[in-house]
């Protein structure tokens, strides 16, 4: 993972998987609109662009920890051994987790809704684990 491109594909590989298995966390429909016959349904958007920005919100994330560990981190061998992959993945996994939450009700401008911490917990759990494996499978010496 010595380029910032495979760091951008690694990150959103990772981030379909932790889309994927996040997808399957219940909860509460955030997104609802009232029909004529008075049920809710989710609007069109709801369907599409949750998955988008979680991708691109992985890609982004595994761009960015390519250039850091290349330009300031330095802490994976050539090549990196799976647990020290998988360690600097999952912990910037969790970096980005403590920062979502808060992050995502300033992004939506309701400070005081209720964030689905269980599913951006799983989102994130997978997402690290995902790129750590990314990381050890594709490092170029």
């Amino acid at each position: 993972m010595t380029t910032l491109v495979n760091g951008l594909l690694g990150g959103a590989l990772a981030a379909l998987l932790a889309t994927a298995g996040a997808s399957l966390v219940p909860s509460a429909p955030s997104d609802a609109s009232p029909n004529p016959r008075g049920r809710t349904e989710p609007s069109r958007s709801s369907h599409w662009l949750p998955p988008l920005v979680g991708v691109l919100y992985g890609s982004t994330a595994g761009g960015l920890l390519v250039a850091l560990e290349r330009s300031v981190l330095g802490l994976l061998a050539v090549p990196p051994t799976l647990e020290a992959a998988l360690g600097v993945a999952v912990g910037w996994s969790a970096l980005l987790f403590v920062l979502s939450v808060p992050g995502r009700r300033v992004l939506r401008g309701h400070l005081r809704e209720r964030v689905d911490v269980a599913t951006l917990l799983v989102y994130h759990l997978l997402y690290g684990v995902g790129l750590g494996l990314w990381v050890r499978l594709t490092w170029i010496t």
